[in-house]
């Protein structure tokens, strides 16, 4: 035929891209790789008609250590900042989840004393850490523009999404404060 295109694709290897979709073996996986996993693509199918039946699926997740908790609020926080349009159905799930877990029990980092871990505090001390992390300019570094390689396209999108994920922080905090989770006095005093 003309062109080649009869040719047959069977005996043709394709190569996988760097960024492709790769098959992990997932007994390889730490038990916080396979966590994150789960709770990812869990989050990833999120819908607003989808909403009720994921956090149920996340709420039915076992929580039995305090780095389990951590690593479900962070992720959940993520995607409320990243996708702050959306704050509003996070703060809902996180409603529902500090009454579904247990609570936990801790090690301070600074004292060494044990302490109950809940999901309320675990939350307030995310939102804490993000909230400080929050930088006093909105002027690109020098780390900013190394990592743009001196391309102010690069720059200019770097800085957006700095500035989009300090917005989605703030919605998110808000809508916290909201549904309850939050208080004014933590809103106020940062404890």
């Amino acid at each position: 035929s003309r062109g080649g295109g009869n040719r047959s694709l069977v005996n043709q290897v394709v190569k996988p891209s760097e960024r492709g979709f790769k098959i992990i073996d997932q007994s390889s996986l730490s038990e916080k790789d396979k966590l994150r996993r789960q709770v990812m693509s869990l989050l990833n199918k999120i819908t607003v008609d989808s909403f009720g039946a994921i956090t149920n699926q996340i709420a039915g997740i076992e929580i039995s250590q305090p780095w389990q908790m951590d690593v479900v609020i962070g992720l959940i926080f993520d995607k409320a900042v990243v996708e702050h349009s959306f704050s509003e159905m996070y703060a809902e799930m996180c409603k529902k989840l500090r009454t579904t877990w247990p609570e936990l029990t801790g090690v301070d980092q600074e004292t060494g004393q044990t302490v109950p871990v809940t999901f309320t505090r675990a939350i307030i001390e995310k939102c804490q850490v993000e909230f400080d992390a929050i930088p006093d300019s909105l002027e690109p570094t020098e780390a900013d523009i190394a990592k743009a390689r001196g391309n102010p396209e690069d720059l200019e999108m770097l800085m957006q999404k700095r500035k989009e994920r300090i917005l989605g922080n703030m919605k998110f905090i808000a809508q916290l404060f909201l549904m309850r989770i939050l208080s004014r006095r933590i809103i106020v005093t940062g404890k």
